[in-house]
């Protein structure tokens, strides 16, 4: 069933509202603050109590009446104006509803069930409010007397003119034109009948919830294990566990029915069902047959103020069936075949037990019927049911409803095992049609399945969010997808959850609402999803049952569920020979309940002297109730009736739906294809998308051409396709309350204000290697840090509590997939949080130190996993300081940066710790020999002895304090060097006009005009060049301006020293000094000595000889290019004052490159915007490895610039997910300059045991800085390559396929880390590429042939440049920190000016670093005499890419396998070099790179 809804009577639950109070979202409610946080903007279910209900819908229903009442009193009565706001109004309240809904069906707790009982009236009366605004009737019908007017013209859309009638029903069914005296009455009526239904509701689960039967195993004999272990299990979860022989039956449906079939003792079988048939009169203090007369009462005045003659009629009204008369000949019909077949099958029972010689006291009872039905079934067609059961798990089960509706319908469902919805049971999916290039999405989809405390019972469809396109302006595009919820109540297995095949009908029944849902398909949500007729609502999902029973789908899904083999084809056999068996005691069991049902809502009087069992009892003997059945639901528990109002004389509507779905179903079997793609699309659109935009009767014509016909079905009456459901329609179908046609239906009962529509006042209705601050650096780079300077793990996983009041420090497991909880962190959470994290990674650590276990796990494998805390609570930390360094997170970081490198100190010295690291260090030949470790295990065992030993635990205690008194020291003096550079770029900035502008392209133009209203220049002719190189860049390269450009780049060549207070080159003179103290510990001559050790190059010589060789032939190009700008100059009769300046080259570059190749730069980018460049990122990635990037726009990351996406990859059955992807592509203040990666989980596999397996998918940052368009962002060339560049860093991480997180990912040397970013670039530049995703933005056409030849042409030109610019620094690092000295008299600025002129650094060319802003070197330690890594992994990546070249094609499967095991997943499993060996065949060769720099 689908869940109607919570409040009296509406067809109509809210939409958004636009008078939705403001300060409400901002409160600490968490049903009243922005959703936006959450995965697709669920709700927040983690953080809702009871207690919120009450003040949220207060806000909530001002907020609609505000809503309502501005249509009122507008001036506009055009359609939008009326209709459409309507349709818009109230989401506030719709939202709140949609939980309340949730909550007292599925976690409706005592604390819930007061709020409950208070808020019912409470709503009701709001609910007459909403139909009394004054003036909005009158608005209302005027719009319904126009709508054929309007239809005939083409103003108004069919849709339009049906929401007109809808909206216009409603009103005169909710008592619109009623005097002032009736409406003040029928709302009286309407707050009595929401009380009172929600106590008939709450008295049934209470009878449900007390009642149980102890039982022992001998006394279940008969049983089936399933059923044994589940009782077993309820008496476990009643706390009855002891004795331990304690079996409990309950009152659920799902047990009590397998009960009364196995069960071979007779007396236990009454005592089950006599209580079952008496739910809601157990106690003496719940009668509910009471309850129910007054009900039925207040129905019957309700319909007399209609001028009905019974609530019937008037409920009938609005229905395909139009009178009780005709539902009730439906109902006669079947009901006399019904009784005859079932007499047959007691005759049949019967004859059984003569034949065994048995008689039973009293003759066959109801307690026996389904048990010797059971046993004559077994007989008669050796079929039973708990022989199927096994292939039948829930699993199974669920796979084969995704696979009939990816058949039918083209969807998927991907599993989000990372969102936490309300309760651990309940699994949510994306789910995903194909649409063209992607997979769209469709809705998201939870599904809860078992029974437990406190959730109605049956079974039922709800949705959390309604299908719609009418949303007010600026809503999130993501609000129009809806969220829907299927609930079913199986037992809970301990392993498989096996159903029987019933079960399995209700999950495909469930399913079927489910689609009607997902895939609605209509502007105006009053109209949406299920909001049709009751009679038709039944189609959907009774249509969906078909296919469970087809044998194709069996074959294909009911798989043991141990061996996994397929259900025998004589099983399936047997199963379908017994279908038909007991169909007529199924089909009077639901039958009298839909003719009593109407019976009693039909009568004329409900006198003091009418008693309800009398009139049951009596009516029953009328109709001529066969022995041993009694109606499925009795008045006094009888939900559907007296819980909600939906299906009050209308619970005719599933045998109804009956003749449509098997006359449906036949257009399938009519093909020859139960999966026809044909009619299966028709099956869509007419079935399940339209909703109610066409009326249902037309829909059926559409569909089949004719009228429906009852010949399918009375020709396929078999219990497992029609009347499963009916068995589990026992949930509470509306939990608050849900008056006269709310427009959700139910299975059971249960109920959600989530739907619109429904209630009438529902107007439908780091890896650490650490950094004191990150780097911000112009040249693409890998960022491996967070914190202070010597930190070569951050540990995996925290062993001690830590405070809860914080959000680092709060679970994270209702985040998706384990993401930071962006939105609640605030700077002044860091501190508390990394104490609590250093105390619980102290704690990790002494454990593994003092532990009497020496084996390999016990002591890498747990040092390997300690600290999770802290290294996750570091990776927020150091994502801040890099991309939201505001001066409130400037403070943070000054304070924590030595207190982190103490910490890091520290650990390096727990006591013993050492000593076991050494120990496993001199075993781990011997072991790797005898095959007792694995390789990559010795590895692990190599490489932390080795960073030990590095971080000083070989020092005396004397050493150990001075050296964590340098770490400290360092981390402070890294700290200040880098924010001195941050502020200088935020501080510093050039206002210009337009016309100061002039030679720039328009994306410049425009991007500087951005810049200037982001700085809040109000002059509307304001341009601003700020310090970012996305803007420096590109002016120096095409300003006019001489003037203009010497000033920026001077400043741009200054930062660091731009103010007197803040003096770089001081601060890195200290740093060079306590560096050099470093090596002297390690007894090294310099620091670059030291930190050469531990890498490819071994020795600062190996490096330098390398650079020395480039450098020569990069300054003779460099020459050549200064000469021809020299010759241009002299050509076109110009000459410089002062000659060639460092601020002329780019600009004078460009003009050369434009004469003589014909290209210019700007031609270019418009093909180039960033989503395009993007795009194709992603497509090479997919090409070479299979990824696939699936945008997640609901998650909200640390700013509104970040896109989140899933990285996916094919495993052969499915796309498994391979890791998350954040791209922060975009310049802002307080964040650093540069690009750079970084990962807030790394891969691994080494988890602690019972993490969830989320923590071992890598969560990959990318971070650029390009300047942000208001319209599309273009790219140059080299800003695409910077990203290609960060997105090889990327796969670097996503692409890691280590055991152990300290070996996994980027954690690998320092000169091959660049490897896999800089073997990236080259596909961009790779026509195939260009061609393919370089597209104009605005007309989307390819980029030319011609233009994409001059740019190969223009390739290398300036490449000199380029090389010296890079080179210089990188030689200045090597140079500088190898000085065996740093005296007092040490100048910094003249060894830089010193140093260039002895290696005769180019005129007119300046270091693309200069020393007082160089962050690779002086913000962390990392990159200090290591900028040369880029030069080296270029004779890597020119190497490796020319290994695709020769196989003629760059996307080559074999090699880039190869590549994605040996350069991207093997992290420092296997030592580099041994790596590209493999690879290759062979050491590098340097001649790739000079042929492709143009160098030789």
């Amino acid at each position: 069933m689908t869940v109607s809804t919570i409040l009296p009577a509406a067809d109509q639950v809210i939409t958004p509202a636009s008078k939705t109070n403001a300060a409400a979202f901002e409160s600490s409610n968490p049903l009243l603050r922005s959703w936006a946080d959450q995965p697709f903007h669920l709700p927040p279910f983690k953080s809702i109590e009871p207690c919120h209900f009450q003040p949220a819908f207060e806000v909530a229903m001002a907020a609609h009446l505000a809503d309502l009442e501005a249509i009122a009193a507008s001036p506009t009565e055009d359609f939008d104006s009326v209709l459409g706001a309507y349709d818009r109004a109230g989401s506030l309240l719709s939202r709140v509803s949609a939980v309340y809904g949730n909550y007292t069906s599925s976690l409706n707790t005592p604390e819930m069930q007061k709020v409950q009982t208070e808020m019912a009236p409470v709503l009701s009366r709001h609910n007459s409010k909403a139909y009394d605004v004054p003036g909005l009737f009158e608005k209302v019908e005027k719009m319904y007397f126009i709508k054929d007017e309007k239809l005939v013209s083409g103003e108004w859309t069919a849709e339009q003119a049906r929401l007109a009638e809808r909206v216009y029903v409603r009103f005169v069914r909710m008592g619109a034109k009623f005097d002032a005296a009736t409406k003040a009455e029928y709302a009286d009526i309407q707050a009595k009948l929401a009380s009172l239904l929600t106590q008939f509701m709450q008295n049934v689960l209470k009878d449900e919830e007390e009642w149980e039967l102890i039982l022992t195993e001998e006394d279940m004999k008969g049983c089936p294990p399933d059923l044994i272990s589940a009782a077993r299990k309820a008496a476990v979860d009643r706390n009855k566990a002891e004795p331990t022989d304690a079996h409990v039956v309950t009152l659920g449906r799902s047990m009590v029915e397998p009960f009364l079939s196995y069960a071979s003792r007779r007396d236990l079988r009454k005592q089950v069902f006599d209580a079952f048939s008496k739910r809601g009169e157990l106690s003496p203090d719940r009668q509910n047959l009471a309850v129910a007369v007054q009900v039925l009462r207040l129905r019957k005045r309700q319909a007399e103020l209609h001028g009905k003659k019974s609530f019937a009629e008037y409920q009938l009204e609005d229905t395909m069936a139009q009178t009780p008369e005709n539902a009730t000949a439906l109902m006669n019909d079947v009901w006399s075949k019904a009784r005859e077949a079932a007499n047959r099958e007691r005759d049949a029972m019967e004859e059984f037990l003569k034949e065994r010689g048995e008689s039973l006291e009293g003759g066959i009872q109801p307690w026996d019927w389904r048990y010797y039905a059971e046993q004559v079934r077994q007989a008669k067609y050796a079929f039973d049911e708990n022989e199927m059961k096994p292939y039948l798990s829930l699993d199974a089960v669920t796979k084969a409803a995704f696979d009939v509706s990816g058949k039918l319908y083209g969807l998927k469902y991907i599993p989000r095992k990372d969102i936490v919805a309300y309760h651990p049971d309940v699994n949510v999916y994306e789910v995903r049609r194909a649409n063209c290039d992607d997979d769209e999405l469709v809705a998201i989809f939870l599904h809860d399945n078992f029974a437990r405390a406190h959730k109605s019972s049956g079974a039922w469809m709800s949705e959390l969010r309604t299908q719609k396109k009418n949303v007010a302006s600026g809503t999130d595009e993501i609000e129009k997808i809806p969220i829907v919820l299927n609930n079913n109540n199986f037992n809970k297995g301990s392993s498989s959850s096996l159903l029987s095949f019933d079960d399995a009908v209700t999950l495909f029944h469930e399913f079927g609402h489910g689609h009607h849902g997902m895939l609605s398909d209509a502007t105006y949500e009053y109209l949406a999803s299920t909001s049709v007729l009751k009679d038709f609502v039944e189609l959907p999902s009774q249509l969906m049952e078909h296919w469970i029973g087809e044998t194709a789908v069996l074959k294909a899904h009911a798989k043991h569920c141990e061996t996994g083999e397929m259900i025998p084809d004589d099983l399936i056999k047997r199963f379908k020979a017994a279908e038909l068996f007991n169909e007529g005691f199924a089909t009077v069991e639901y039958t009298s309940c839909a003719l009593l049902d109407m019976a009693v809502h039909s009568l004329s009087n409900y006198d003091d002297e009418f008693d309800l069992a009398k009139f049951e009892k009596t009516y029953l003997a009328e109709i001529g109730m066969p022995q041993g059945i009694i109606m499925r639901h009795r008045p006094a528990h009888f939900l559907h009736l007296f819980a909600s109002s939906s299906y009050a004389s209308g619970y005719y509507v599933y045998q109804w739906a009956q003749v449509l779905d098997n006359d449906v179903f036949a257009a399938f079997e009519e093909t020859g294809n139960i999966f026809d793609p044909d009619t299966a699309e028709r099956c869509r659109k007419c079935i399940y998308s339209t909703g109610n935009t066409v009326s249902p009767q037309e829909l059926f014509r559409m569909f089949r051409g004719r009228e429906p016909d009852p010949k399918f079905m009375l020709k396929n009456r078999v219990h497992p396709l029609n009347m499963a459901l009916i068995r589990n329609f026992n949930l509470v179908l509306s939990v608050l309350l849900q008056l006269s046609n709310a427009r959700a239906y139910n299975c059971a009962s249960a109920c959600s204000l989530t739907r619109r529509h429904r209630p009438a006042f529902f107007h439908n209705a780091g890896k650490s290697i650490a950094f004191s601050g990150t780097i911000g650096i112009s040249k693409p780079f890998y960022l491996p840090t967070l914190f202070s300077s010597t930190m070569d793990d951050v540990s995996s996983a925290a062993t001690k509590s830590v405070p809860a009041d914080n959000p680092l420090l709060h679970s994270w497991d209702d985040q998706p997939f384990n993401l930071p909880p962006f939105n609640s962190i605030q700077p002044s959470h860091f501190k508390p949080a990394l104490e609590a994290a250093m105390e619980a990674h102290i704690a990790d650590l002494e454990a593994i130190a003092s532990t009497t276990e020496d084996d390999f796990d016990s002591i890498l494998g747990a040092y390997d996993r300690a600290g999770s805390l802290y290294s996750r609570v570091g990776s927020v930390y150091g994502n801040y300081i890099s991309s939201l360094n505001t001066p409130e997170m400037q403070k943070v970081q000054t304070e924590m940066a030595p207190i982190l490198s103490r910490h890091s100190s520290k650990c390096n010295n727990v006591p013993g710790l050492f000593e076991k690291m050494e120990k496993m260090y001199n075993v781990r030949e011997d072991k790797l020999e005898k095959g007792e470790w694995t390789a990559e295990q010795a590895r692990l065992a190599e490489r932390v002895y080795l960073s030990f030993v590095r971080k000083g635990s070989k020092f005396d205690e004397e050493g150990k304090k001075e050296y964590a008194d340098i770490q400290a020291e360092l981390a402070t003096l890294q700290t200040n060097f880098m924010q001195n550079v941050l502020k200088d770029e935020e501080e510093w900035e050039m206002v210009l006009s337009e016309k100061d502008m002039a030679g720039c392209p328009p994306d410049l133009v425009a991007a500087a005009r951005q810049a200037a209203v982001d700085r809040n220049h109000s002059d509307s002719d304001a341009h601003l060049i700020t310090l970012g190189r996305s803007l420096v860049e590109p002016f120096l390269t095409y300003s006019s301006r001489r003037d203009l450009r010497e000033k920026v780049f001077e400043a741009w060549t200054h930062r660091g020293e731009l103010s007197e207070e803040r003096d770089n080159l001081s601060i890195a003179t200290k740093i060079l000094r306590l560096r050099k103290r470093i090596a002297e510990l390690h007894n090294k001559p310099s620091f670059a000595d030291f930190q050469m050790e531990d890498s490819m190059a071994q020795t600062p010589e190996n490096a330098m000889k390398l650079m020395k060789d480039v450098w020569s032939k990069a300054k003779d190009a460099a020459d050549r290019e200064r000469k021809a700008m020299e010759e241009y100059l002299e050509e076109k009769g110009e000459s410089l004052e002062g000659g060639f300046q460092p601020w002329d080259w780019r600009y004078y570059a460009e003009q050369v490159r434009q004469a003589k190749y014909a290209f210019d730069e700007s031609e270019l980018k418009p093909y180039l915007s960033l989503n395009a460049v993007t795009n194709a990122a992603f497509d090479v990635s997919n090409k070479l490895f299979g990824l696939k990037y699936v945008k997640r726009s609901d998650i909200v990351a640390y700013h509104p610039d970040v896109d989140v996406y899933e990285v996916r990859r094919s495993n052969g059955e499915e796309d498994e997910l391979v890791a998350i992807f954040l791209h922060d592509n975009y310049a802002r203040p307080h964040k650093s300059s540069g690009a750079w990666m970084s990962e807030y989980r790394t891969q691994k596999k080494n988890l602690i045991p019972g993490s969830n397996s989320i923590d071992g998918i890598p969560i990959v940052s990318n971070n650029n800085n390009f300047a942000k368009a208001s319209e599309s962002t273009l790219l140059s060339f080299d800003d695409g390559v910077t990203l290609f560049h960060e997105f090889g860093h990327g796969h670097h991480g996503m692409l890691s396929d280590a055991t152990y997180e300290y070996l996994a990912s980027t954690s690998v040397l320092r000169d091959f880390v660049e490897l896999p970013s800089q073997l990236m670039e080259h596909w961009l530049s790779e026509p195939v590429v260009l061609k393919k995703h370089a597209k104009h933005y605005k007309t989307g056409e390819p980029v030319p042939d011609d233009l994409v030849d001059r740019l190969k042409a223009a390739s290398l030109f300036n490449e000199g440049f380029a090389t010296v610019e890079y080179t210089a620094c990188a030689l200045l690092d090597m140079a500088l920190h190898s000085l065996p000295e740093y005296g007092e008299d040490f100048d910094l600025g003249k060894f830089e000016e010193e140093y260039l002129n002895e290696i005769g650094m180019p005129n007119a060319i300046v270091m693309r670093h200069r020393p007082a802003h160089f962050l690779h070197l002086f913000a962390s330690q990392f990159y200090a005499s290591s900028y040369y890594v880029y030069q080296w992994a270029q004779v890597l990546d020119n190497d490796v890419f020319a290994a695709f070249e020769e196989t003629g094609d760059v996307f080559d499967r074999e090699t880039a396998e190869r590549c994605r095991k040996l350069i991207y997943s093997a992290g420092n499993t296997v030592a580099p070099q041994d790596l590209f060996r493999t690879f290759r065949g062979r050491d590098p060769d340097i001649s790739y790179l000079l042929k492709n720099r143009g160098l030789v």
